[in-house]
């Protein structure tokens, strides 16, 4: 997996031609300043409710779609509070002041001050149920802490526990959440490498309790890591626990000592997936070539996904939505607006790749809580749209072909390192991609062993970039 972490969303995105990307701010939210607001809730003896959103945040956007109309939530806001939005990318002082780190955020303060908040998408209902607390002084984190003790004493719904300790992060509830998340661990084996993942480390960053809690936990699985004959989910589940612990020399040293034996080594490739990502991090190169079973076909088969994005025009044509955000062409000739296409499909998001690549769309790679490049405003057609994701999903193939070809330079498998060169510049003939291969070579130490071929991108790059 490359380095930006993915981004896995439940629905998919349904992109179409033309449909106005931002509109303007439901007319709940009055246009004043956050300091105009303030003082006058603070004087008319009202709530004051800001709801902290970016311009390029999916749920903001539902939301202002949804709750922000509703006319029950409306009237409640008009008679009991002053309510503003504003955009965080906008307002970097106020983000700061009100600590913000999610979106959307909104924060209800009580007589000048900060009483409660909520992170993430709210419906209408479930924002009148909050709002309605705040106003008999009743905080989220109260009703939080009194939903998790019904949900253990019904044992009830393991998606809406996790939902809830994962809302007591934001409230900074590290030991209770804690304490959640290693129970939902323990019960419910399929959700341990995947979405408990994020909360889990999160938690490890910040809280020594978390960290000894998930130490303590981790260590159950020694037994069966260090057995001959290895349990696939028990070193996938070890692996996910020493990564949420940043303990990647305790994996570095595991696979070492798994390589001494024959029995250990001959199933280690069945974590090539797991351990690259673990060990190129480590800066264990070599030993990151060497699990990697089949890196030419990994690289074509993300190179073949960008075709879900090359644009044809009425005869067939393809229109590619250049990797390096240039005109959609053919033969060189821009596309007109008559020639685009009316919409996309929809994209399916998260995960490697789709699960079935030749009828799906490849997943989008998205750099941390956001989209790498947000996007200004205005209105968007499919070529833009398409011409965007083809530039993102390049960067990733780019980015891990690179790695590849680093790695098995220095495991020693040098054919291969020059196959996936090849197969690279096969689907992006272009100076990034050769001085992204130079900058691994070099980070991976390996620049010398094609020293000449080095140098030539490196001048062609430059000569390249003068023109």
């Amino acid at each position: 997996m490359p380095r930006y972490r993915r981004v896995a969303l439940a629905v998919a995105l349904v992109l179409v031609v033309c449909s106005p990307l931002f509109a303007d701010a439901p007319a709940v939210f009055e246009e004043l300043s956050y300091g105009e607001a303030l003082a006058r809730a603070t004087s008319e003896n009202k709530l004051l409710v800001v709801d902290a959103m970016t311009s390029w945040c999916g749920p903001c956007k539902q939301m202002d779609r949804t709750t922000w109309i509703d006319s029950n939530l409306v009237s409640w806001l008009s008679a009991n509070a002053v309510t503003i939005q504003l955009d965080m990318d906008q307002h970097p002082a106020i983000k700061e002041k009100l600590q913000i780190r999610a979106y959307p955020t909104i924060v209800a303060f009580r007589g000048g001050r900060e009483f409660d908040r909520v992170v993430g998408y709210r419906s209408a209902s479930q924002m009148r149920e909050w709002l309605a607390g705040v106003n008999d002084e009743r905080t989220e984190l109260d009703r939080l802490k009194e939903r998790l003790v019904e949900l253990r004493e019904q044992r009830g719904d393991v998606g809406e526990r996790l939902a809830v300790a994962r809302a007591l992060i934001d409230h900074d509830e590290d030991r209770l959440a804690t304490d959640e998340l290693v129970t939902i661990w323990s019960a419910n084996p399929r959700m341990r490498v995947g979405v408990l993942r994020w909360p889990l480390g999160t938690l490890a960053k910040r809280s020594s309790y978390a960290g000894e809690r998930l130490s303590e936990l981790r260590d159950g699985y020694v037994g069966k890591v260090v057995a001959s004959d290895l349990d696939a989910n028990a070193v996938r589940e070890w692996l996910t626990l020493s990564v949420v612990l940043d303990d990647r020399a305790g994996v570095v040293d595991w696979v070492r000592s798994r390589l001494e034996s024959d029995a250990g080594s001959s199933k280690m490739l069945d974590f090539h997936e797991e351990l690259f990502p673990v060990l190129r991090d480590a800066g264990e190169w070599e030993l990151a070539g060497g699990f990697l079973p089949a890196p030419l076909e990994a690289v074509h088969r993300m190179g073949q996904d960008l075709g879900a994005y090359d644009l044809h025009d009425e005869k067939g044509q393809p229109k590619k939505a250049g990797a390096a955000g240039g005109e959609a062409t053919t033969e060189g000739e821009a596309a007109t607006e008559d020639d685009r296409p009316k919409s996309l499909p929809a994209i399916p998001m998260g995960g490697m790749r789709p699960a079935a690549p030749k009828k799906a769309l490849p997943a989008i790679p998205m750099g941390g809580m956001r989209p790498a490049t947000p996007v200004s405003g205005g209105e968007r057609s499919a070529v833009d749209i398409a011409r965007e994701v083809r530039g993102r999903l390049t960067g990733a193939l780019r980015e891990r072909a690179s790695e590849y070809y680093a790695a098995l330079l220095a495991a020693g498998r040098g054919v291969e390192a020059d196959a996936v060169a090849r197969a690279l510049f096969g689907y992006d003939d272009s100076s990034s991609a050769r001085l992204e291969l130079v900058a691994r070579a070099i980070e991976a130490g390996v620049a010398e062993a094609r020293a000449e071929r080095h140098v030539r991108w490196l001048r062609d790059a430059a000569l390249d970039s003068q023109r």
